[in-house]
C-alpha cells in the first residue's frame, strides 16, 4: 500500500498430500477494493503452480458474508460445517 502500510496478509498450511488450508486477514479500511480477492487468488496460483496443490480449504465464521463472497468468487463451495458457527469451504482443481 502507499507508504508501505500492510493491508493484511495471506497464509497457507501445506500438506504432503497436495492439499492446503488457507487463511487471510484484511484491514477493514481496505474492504471492497478487490485487494483481498487479488491477494488470495495470487496465493492459490502460486501454491498450485509451484507446489502442485490441487485442493484448498478455508474455515470462516458463518456470519462473515464478505469472506464467503470472496471465496465464492474464487470458485470455493461449501464443504461442511466446521463448528456451530463456522463453515468449511473447498476448492478442488483438476
Amino acid at each position: 500500500m502507499p507508504g508501505g502500510e500492510a493491508a493484511g496478509y495471506v497464509q497457507a498450511t501445506l500438506r504432503e498430500d497436495g492439499r492446503a488450508a488457507i487463511a487471510y486477514v484484511l484491514g477493514s479500511k481496505y474492504w471492497d477494493r478487490g485487494i483481498g480477492r487479488e491477494a488470495v487468488a495470487a496465493m492459490l496460483e502460486l501454491l498450485h503452480e509451484q507446489h502442485g496443490v490441487r485442493e484448498f480449504t478455508a474455515v470462516l465464521k458463518r456470519a462473515n458474508g464478505r469472506s464467503r463472497l470472496l471465496l465464492e468468487h474464487l470458485g470455493f463451495s461449501p464443504a461442511a460445517s466446521a463448528a456451530a458457527d463456522e463453515d468449511l469451504m473447498q476448492l478442488v482443481l483438476y
